[in-house]
């Protein structure tokens, strides 16, 4: 078959297959490759053939892709981005990073993780523009104009964008120390029955408490919460005025046990692992400016994140 770009056919079946999971239309992936439609079929029955593996389900004109075509996906958009950097830096096109960069997060992790270094970004790319914003909803980037965004899920299964796991979080148990003296710390999970407890609610948080232990044994809590709030301020000032027990992310807690102004209850339970996700627009391959905001939080944050898990592990052996 005619190579129409002059590109390598299994990189032009990369493209191939990253327009029709944008596109979900053999005609449109056709038309913006400039190529036949009979060409795309053929390139998306070879690659799958090369590979042993369905990439993509046809359901009438829409074509969707299976589990392997996500995560084949995924790792296409990174091969290109770097093939056409590569030939940019090449052509003597290349550029430093530069442009608007659109970031947005959710309140209470930005404020522990993301300000810290954002500030540092700006400087060390002075060409890139960044407008930071709030936020916990994790959908529709594209339409709401946003170019990268870290926020907290389960599992991640966008087609359309790109995402990088930098790391895992969870939420603790804390109350105020005048609360716990005049109520008493709970020896088991059971004991939160008998306590007003405030929770936090997002898409990445379950609406019931699924609490783990060091040794993996779990415990599902049908519990009526007393406040619930999207809110970490909110959760936080209502805990700190010794009104109950929240559970709440380590990012909002971390500082505030540090300094004795809450208590660590049942410090051998926690929540199960929530993932935190680098996600990106998936217009265009990754670009230069988000590429370099990928790998400044990869560097950065991913550790944070350990450390602080680290400390609430130790925690709960003492």
């Amino acid at each position: 078959m005619q190579n129409p770009s002059g590109r390598r056919p299994t990189l032009l079946a990369m493209r191939a297959f990253v327009l029709l999971i944008e596109t979900e239309n053999r005609e449109k992936a056709a038309t913006q490759m400039e190529i036949t439609v009979a060409q795309v079929t053929a390139l998306m029955r070879e690659l799958e053939k090369r590979l042993g593996v369905q990439l993509l389900l046809r359901t009438g004109e829409r074509y969707v892709p299976t589990e392997a075509g996500i995560d084949f996906g995924a790792r296409c958009r990174e091969v290109i981005a770097l093939t056409d950097e590569a030939e940019a830096m090449c052509s003597g096109a290349a550029m430093a990073p530069r442009g608007l960069l659109r970031i947005q997060c959710d309140v209470g992790f930005g404020q522990r993780y993301v300000l810290p270094v954002i500030g540092n970004f700006c400087a060390r790319f002075p060409q890139i523009t960044v407008e930071f914003s709030t936020s916990s909803s994790t959908s529709d980037l594209l339409i709401r104009g946003v170019d990268a965004s870290i926020h907290l899920a389960d599992r991640l299964m966008d087609p359309r964008g790109l995402s990088r796991k930098l790391g895992d979080t969870f939420m603790v148990l804390c109350a105020s120390p005048a609360y716990l003296e005049k109520h008493g710390h709970p020896r088991t999970p059971v004991d939160l029955y008998d306590q007003p407890c405030f929770r936090l609610i997002s898409p990445s948080v379950p609406t019931d408490w699924n609490l783990i232990d060091d040794t993996g044994t779990t415990q599902r809590l049908l519990l009526r919460s007393r406040l619930t709030t999207d809110t970490p301020e909110l959760l936080t000032e209502v805990t700190l005025q010794g009104k109950g027990i929240a559970l709440m992310p380590t990012f909002c807690a971390i500082e505030l046990v540090r300094a004795g102004r809450l208590q660590h209850v049942l410090r051998e339970w926690r929540s199960q692992d929530i993932g935190v996700y680098a996600t990106f627009s998936a217009q265009q391959p990754l670009d230069s400016k988000s590429r370099a905001w990928l790998e400044w939080v990869t560097e950065r944050i991913t550790p944070q994140l350990q450390t602080d898990r680290e400390y609430f592990r130790i925690q709960s052996q003492q």
